[in-house]
Protein backbone atom coordinates (compact mmCIF):
# COMPACT_ATOMS: atom_id res chain seq x y z
CA UNK A 1 0.00 0.00 0.00
CA UNK A 2 1.66 3.31 -1.05
CA UNK A 3 1.44 6.22 1.34
CA UNK A 4 0.47 9.94 0.02
CA UNK A 5 2.82 12.88 1.30
CA UNK A 6 3.09 16.33 0.16
CA UNK A 7 6.28 18.45 0.42
CA UNK A 8 6.16 22.26 0.04
CA UNK A 9 8.97 24.74 0.84
CA UNK A 10 10.03 28.17 1.56
CA UNK A 11 13.20 30.37 2.07
CA UNK A 12 13.36 32.36 4.88
CA UNK A 13 12.27 33.23 8.30
CA UNK A 14 10.61 36.12 10.44
CA UNK A 15 10.17 36.67 13.97
CA UNK A 16 8.85 39.95 14.84
CA UNK A 17 11.11 42.60 14.12
CA UNK A 18 14.19 40.02 14.09
CA UNK A 19 15.05 38.84 10.65
CA UNK A 20 16.62 34.64 11.02
CA UNK A 21 19.43 34.01 8.04
CA UNK A 22 18.02 32.50 5.33
CA UNK A 23 16.76 29.18 6.43
CA UNK A 24 14.77 26.38 4.24
CA UNK A 25 11.34 24.59 5.43
CA UNK A 26 10.03 21.37 4.61
CA UNK A 27 6.44 19.64 5.59
CA UNK A 28 5.95 15.83 4.75
CA UNK A 29 2.21 14.91 5.81
CA UNK A 30 1.14 11.13 6.19
CA UNK A 31 -2.58 10.47 4.51
CA UNK A 32 -3.21 9.03 8.32
CA UNK A 33 -2.10 13.07 9.86
CA UNK A 34 1.34 12.61 10.48
CA UNK A 35 3.23 15.86 9.93
CA UNK A 36 7.06 16.23 9.73
CA UNK A 37 8.04 19.85 9.33
CA UNK A 38 11.52 20.64 8.90
CA UNK A 39 12.89 23.96 9.51
CA UNK A 40 16.51 24.18 8.78
CA UNK A 41 19.19 27.52 9.73
CA UNK A 42 22.30 26.58 8.55
CA UNK A 43 24.00 22.93 9.95
CA UNK A 44 20.50 22.93 12.34
CA UNK A 45 17.25 21.39 11.73
CA UNK A 46 14.16 21.52 13.79
CA UNK A 47 11.49 19.13 13.08
CA UNK A 48 8.65 19.97 14.05
CA UNK A 49 6.23 16.61 14.14
CA UNK A 50 2.75 16.24 14.77
CA UNK A 51 0.07 13.48 15.34
CA UNK A 52 1.11 9.73 16.15
CA UNK A 53 4.34 8.13 15.90
CA UNK A 54 3.78 4.88 15.11
CA UNK A 55 4.34 2.32 12.81
CA UNK A 56 2.59 3.74 10.33
CA UNK A 57 4.24 6.99 10.24
CA UNK A 58 7.80 6.12 12.01
CA UNK A 59 9.00 5.66 8.33
CA UNK A 60 8.40 9.51 7.46
CA UNK A 61 10.65 10.55 10.49
CA UNK A 62 12.96 8.05 9.65
CA UNK A 63 13.91 9.75 6.12
CA UNK A 64 13.42 13.06 6.61
CA UNK A 65 16.48 12.47 9.52
CA UNK A 66 18.38 10.61 6.88
CA UNK A 67 18.21 13.40 4.07
CA UNK A 68 19.25 15.78 7.07
CA UNK A 69 21.78 13.65 8.25
CA UNK A 70 23.35 12.81 4.69
CA UNK A 71 23.08 16.64 4.09
CA UNK A 72 25.81 16.80 7.02
CA UNK A 73 23.37 18.98 9.51
CA UNK A 74 25.30 19.05 13.03
CA UNK A 75 22.14 19.78 14.91
CA UNK A 76 18.66 17.75 14.99
CA UNK A 77 15.78 19.19 17.14
CA UNK A 78 12.91 17.27 17.55
CA UNK A 79 9.54 19.34 18.63
CA UNK A 80 6.83 17.23 19.68
CA UNK A 81 4.70 19.54 21.32
CA UNK A 82 1.89 18.31 18.73
CA UNK A 83 2.71 14.87 18.87
CA UNK A 84 -0.20 12.46 20.57
CA UNK A 85 0.89 9.17 21.35
CA UNK A 86 4.25 7.30 19.96
CA UNK A 87 4.19 3.49 20.12
CA UNK A 88 7.54 0.95 20.14
CA UNK A 89 8.07 1.61 16.38
CA UNK A 90 7.96 5.24 17.41
CA UNK A 91 10.83 4.81 20.35
CA UNK A 92 12.79 2.27 17.99
CA UNK A 93 13.29 5.32 15.24
CA UNK A 94 14.03 7.57 18.04
CA UNK A 95 16.87 5.03 19.76
CA UNK A 96 17.95 4.02 16.31
CA UNK A 97 18.77 8.04 15.39
CA UNK A 98 20.27 8.90 18.83
CA UNK A 99 22.57 5.75 18.31
CA UNK A 100 23.90 7.43 14.63
CA UNK A 101 24.04 10.64 16.15
CA UNK A 102 26.73 9.87 19.23
CA UNK A 103 28.37 7.99 16.10
CA UNK A 104 28.76 10.38 13.63
CA UNK A 105 29.33 13.96 13.99
CA UNK A 106 26.02 15.85 14.97
CA UNK A 107 23.83 16.21 18.03
CA UNK A 108 20.22 15.20 18.37
CA UNK A 109 17.68 16.37 21.05
CA UNK A 110 13.77 16.32 21.65
CA UNK A 111 11.90 19.03 23.38
CA UNK A 112 8.06 20.07 24.38
CA UNK A 113 7.06 16.20 24.44
CA UNK A 114 3.52 16.38 26.03
CA UNK A 115 2.54 14.69 29.56
CA UNK A 116 0.99 11.80 27.51
CA UNK A 117 4.20 11.29 25.47
CA UNK A 118 6.61 12.02 28.60
CA UNK A 119 5.14 9.43 30.27
CA UNK A 120 5.70 6.99 27.56
CA UNK A 121 9.88 7.88 28.43
CA UNK A 122 9.87 7.84 31.31
CA UNK A 123 8.38 4.12 31.18
CA UNK A 124 11.06 3.18 28.56
CA UNK A 125 14.06 4.99 30.40
CA UNK A 126 14.40 7.18 27.52
CA UNK A 127 16.23 9.78 29.17
CA UNK A 128 19.33 7.96 29.34
CA UNK A 129 19.30 7.29 25.15
CA UNK A 130 18.23 10.76 24.25
CA UNK A 131 18.74 13.97 25.09
CA UNK A 132 15.59 15.84 26.43
CA UNK A 133 15.11 19.84 27.51
CA UNK A 134 11.22 20.98 28.26
CA UNK A 135 12.07 24.26 26.81
CA UNK A 136 12.93 24.60 22.79
CA UNK A 137 16.46 25.91 22.71
CA UNK A 138 15.90 26.71 19.07
CA UNK A 139 12.62 29.13 19.52
CA UNK A 140 12.94 32.56 18.61
CA UNK A 141 14.16 35.58 20.99
CA UNK A 142 11.34 38.00 21.54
Amino acid sequence: MEHAAATTSSNSQTYGDKREPASSQRVTRADKGFVVQCVRTGGKVKMLLGGELDAYSSHLLEGRMRHCESEGCSEITLDLEAVTFVDSSGLRTLIEAAKRARTGNWRMQVVNARDTVRKIFDMTDMDSLIAYCQANPMAPER
